[in-house]
């Protein structure tokens, strides 16, 4: 699997840069950027943006002087074919895909089923048959749990404990009987596999979300098939390495429960079911700011559950308030502090390895770039830790202020200006490319790159000072200057709540 980028005409004709691991990459006239073209007019400092997943390759025209062209014809998104010509300034790239792969078979030692893995992936020790066997028999010594029905109390005791994992899973499952199963929209009641299409849920970078219910168990959960990916071999591989996440449980990560491949090759994921809201609906439906004694011990959990996805050695790319899903106990007041959980972790890589490209797709929210890294932007597969504190940071800056770290429309402002606008723009997306021409604001990457954050008391002059300082640690743009880890963003928040 290979991308690579050919320069057929400009100062550094004959060049081949060539990729086999996702990336982004960067043309322009800035030192920073990937591929440096100095002593060109025509192309701004950054100037085009390839989100490389190889064998896929998409290009977003992220400059603010003379639009790049592909074969000849300008653009601002494209997925990119094999042969195509980019064309930025003077310079010319072909673009050559290649989606060759040689897979080798390795044999499960207990009972020799054959996984083809690919160059890279290590072998899994046992095959996930042989795993999930195993986890059974030992579930199935476990005393059985009582589970009812959570809107009628029908017993589904028998049915919950039929698969061994009733213990294991009562802090996250929710029973329904079938009566009680919500229905709705044209996908219900389609199958895949074991699990019913209830109802949407909703749709996101990786895929689209919706409410399931497991029959056998009479488990009602979540279920996430992932798009846009279609190569067998990889489909195969996103599908291991995301059945790892299977056994990772902590009350502020959401739980993974089962994984597997539908009927047309496409992977999907079944995790826990969290019936509340995320942050982003929290802050939307409040105003666009959150109280601080609410905000303080939330943002805490969110890092202990961080700290344990980081011993994993899981890095999670893509932190933001919508990925921050609430659960609330059963009978709490409204206004009590809900338990927050990190939802999508351990996927954006994965997605990237399978060829599945995000964040320059037509529609996806710019405001979700607001919290990502200049390191992330520039090379997302090879950050660490701090790249997670980041957004963590921006996240808390976003609901201290109810504003980004750069400015930047939020949710809040774009429906604001539709409102005020009387319809003009019906779509989020287009409201905000409205109000990005209007206020003359640069593409997310240039401000992320370029400009730096504002100090968070400029927002707030209410905030104390000692909080504004962790804050505005948390958001530095150098890696270094940030928090290194989320234990000591954590441990940092917690003395100065008290």
């Amino acid at each position: 699997m290979k991308v690579a980028l050919t320069v057929i005409k400009g100062p550094e004709l004959g060049r081949v840069m060539e990729f086999t691991e996702p990336r982004g990459f960067i043309i322009g006239r800035a030192k920073d950027a990937d591929f440096v073209i100095p002593k060109d007019d025509y192309i701004s400092r950054r100037h085009v943006y390839l989100e490389i997943c190889p064998p896929h390759c998409r290009l977003q025209d992220i400059g603010n002087t003379n639009p790049a062209h592909v074969n000849g014809e300008p653009f601002t998104e494209r997925e990119l074919a094999d042969g195509d010509v980019v064309e930025v300034g003077y310079t010319q790239l072909r673009v050559s895909l290649s989606a060759q792969v040689t897979p080798r078979v390795w044999k499960c030692p207990r009972c020799g089923h054959a996984i083809d893995l690919l160059p890279g992936e290590a072998d899994p020790g046992q095959c996930p048959a042989c795993i999930e066997k195993q986890q059974r028999e030992a579930q199935a010594a476990h005393a059985r749990q009582p589970e009812h029905c959570g809107t009628c109390g029908a017993d589904l005791t028998q049915r919950a404990n039929s698969d061994g994992r009733a213990e294991e899973l009562h802090e996250v499952a929710v029973y329904a009987c079938e009566q009680c199963v919500p229905r709705e929209g044209k996908s219900a009641g389609t199958m895949i596999d074991e699990y019913e299409l209830c109802r949407p849920l909703g749709e996101g970078g990786f895929g689209t979300v919706s409410l399931v219910y497991h029959q056998p168990t009479a488990r009602v959960l979540a279920l996430k098939q992932m798009k846009d990916l279609k190569d067998e071999h990889l489909v195969k591989r996103f599908e291991r390495e995301v059945r790892l996440l299977k056994g990772l449980a902590h009350p502020n990560v959401v739980r993974c429960i089962d994984t597997g491949v539908d009927s047309r090759g496409a992977p999907y994921l079944v995790t826990e079911y969290v019936p509340n809201e995320s942050l982003e609906d929290m802050v939307i439906a409040r105003g666009g700011q959150l109280a601080r004694d609410f905000v303080l011990p939330l943002i805490c959990d969110v890092l202990t559950g961080l700290e344990y996805i980081h011993v994993q050695s899981i890095i999670h790319r893509d932190i933001k308030p919508s990925n921050i899903l609430l659960r609330h106990a059963p009978g709490a007041p409204a206004r009590s502090t809900p338990t927050p959980k990190l939802a999508d972790f351990g996927l954006a890589v994965s997605y990237a390895r399978a060829g599945g490209t995000r964040v320059t797709k037509h529609g996806t929210g710019f405001g979700t770039l607001m919290y990502m890294s200049p390191q992330q932007v520039q090379d997302a597969g090879t950050v660490r830790e701090s790249a997670d504190t980041y957004a963590v940071g921006v996240t808390l800056y976003y609901l201290l202020t109810g504003k980004y770290s750069f400015d930047f429309p939020t949710p809040t402002e774009i429906a604001e200006f539709q409102k005020k606008m009387k319809g003009g723009w019906k779509k989020p997306v287009e409201a905000l490319q409205a109000l990005m021409q209007l206020r003359r604001i640069l593409h997310p990457f240039q401000i992320i790159l370029s400009e730096e954050p504002i100090p968070v008391q400029k927002r707030d002059p209410s905030l104390p000072r000692d909080l504004a300082a962790v804050v505005d640690k948390a958001v530095r743009k150098e890696a270094k200057a940030r928090f290194q880890t989320a234990a000591e963003f954590r441990h940092a928040l917690q003395q100065v709540v008290g």
